[in-house]
């Protein structure tokens, strides 16, 4: 926000001019504790441009010491970092909206991780599953022959390698796969319909 004929600020009290009142305070703030540590401060801070917009930037304080080791100077940079920021915020605005979809879905969400073990689901899926509603849920796959039972639409028996969570870590596509489940030591017993699919890092 400063005139760039003015050239670059003088002082502290020029550049902090340059910031928002809390800003300007946590720059004096970063500067003094740049002088009485002697080690760099990054910090982020926001600045009003003439035209009323504000810009987020990244600032770093370095000092210059003698040989002593004792601070005589300060110098440092700023970055402008809005877009960024701007990003950060779209993707947890995103993030939330996904949470709340996930959270508010009649049908059940699982997440696995390479080896085949559950570590996500969403409410629908702990209950479908029979899982605490405030419950991790995780399932870890060798478990699955101890605590599960499975058979497909026909009445036919499963083992481990048939289930879905088997199928789709050794990257098969499954689509309306019938299961009926039963946990082992419990009342627990349902039918579901399964699909999911690997997905791979770019």
């Amino acid at each position: 926000g400063r005139d760039p004929g003015l050239g670059p600020p003088r002082s502290t009290e020029d550049a902090a001019a340059l910031f928002e009142a809390e800003s300007a305070a946590l720059m004096s703030e970063k500067v003094a504790a740049v002088i009485a540590s002697g080690e760099t401060q990054e910090y982020e801070l926001i600045a009003r441009q003439p035209d009323g917009r504000r810009v987020s930037v990244q600032a770093v304080s370095v000092p210059r010491k003698d040989v002593n080791g004792k601070v005589v100077a300060l110098y440092g940079t700023i970055q402008d970092i809005t877009e960024r920021k701007r990003g950060d915020e779209a993707l947890r605005l995103s993030e939330k909206k996904l949470s709340l979809v996930l959270e508010h879905m009649t049908e059940g969400v699982m997440l696995i991780d390479a080896d085949g073990n559950a570590f996500y689901q969403n409410p629908a899926s702990l209950r479908i599953h029979g899982f605490e509603p405030e419950g991790r849920g995780y399932i870890d796959n060798q478990d699955l022959p101890i605590s599960w039972k499975g058979w497909d639409q026909h009445g036919r028996e499963l083992d481990v390698a048939g289930w879905p969570l088997s199928r789709v870590t050794r990257g098969e596509r499954v689509h309306n796969q019938v299961l009926r489940a039963r946990r082992v030591g419990t009342s627990l017993e349902f039918f579901a319909n399964y699909n999911g699919q690997a997905i791979y890092d770019e």
